[in-house]
């Protein structure tokens, strides 16, 4: 990372990220500049298990800025997806290169990244959690032909989601130490999980 925090890739270099399709059972939208669809993020992000996982519990305010900065910028995208009909999980698709993450691997402008919440806690442990993990990122490597790689950074202690990814096909990598939290960096890998 430069000394002034800023990435390490310039922004005309890269592009926006997809926005995926995802086949059946699934289902994958950009959150909507509604309160329904912020609010419902706000109400997720603050339950125990989300909030202790992401640390961002945050008021709905600063939910709603959030929400709206990353629509109208270029370094991230916030979805909901369904399952079978349902809304099941909260997930933000971003260019690693357009991140501070940018400083902590060498990113690549082609790199995509997800950040990912499944809403209810009754949903995780089922298999639910690996199956998204997988889907996702094939959906944006195919939305991105020029993608060889998916990466997402867990809290290392976080171990149901390194080991989710990991029966996903996602490769474990080196341990990282963000400013706000300590991270294992992961990999997707083109050709599920291959390097």
């Amino acid at each position: 990372m430069r000394e002034d925090g800023r990435c390490l890739v310039e922004t005309r270099e890269v592009a926006p990220p997809p926005v995926p399709v995802l086949g059946a059972p699934w289902s994958l939208r950009t959150v909507r500049d509604t309160a329904e669809d912020i609010g419902l993020v706000h109400q997720w992000m603050n339950r125990p298990h989300l909030a202790a996982g992401w640390g961002q519990d945050w008021p709905l305010g600063r939910w709603t800025d959030e929400i709206r900065t990353q629509l109208a910028g270029l370094r991230s995208r916030p979805c909901l997806v369904s399952h079978e009909g349902r809304l099941f999980a909260y997930v933000e698709i971003y260019r690693p290169a357009l991140d501070p993450l940018a400083g902590y691997y060498p990113a690549a402008g082609t790199d995509l990244g997800m950040h990912t919440a499944i809403a209810a806690v009754e949903d995780t442990g089922r298999g639910f959690g690996s199956r998204l993990l997988s889907a996702v990122p094939d959906a944006l490597l195919a939305a991105d032909p020029d993608c060889a790689r998916v990466v997402a950074e867990p809290r290392s202690s976080n171990l149901a989601a390194i080991g989710a990814k990991q029966r996903a096909g996602w490769v474990k990598g080196e341990q990282i130490e963000l400013p706000h939290k300590v991270a294992t960096l992961m990999f997707r890998y083109r050709g599920a999980g291959q390097r």
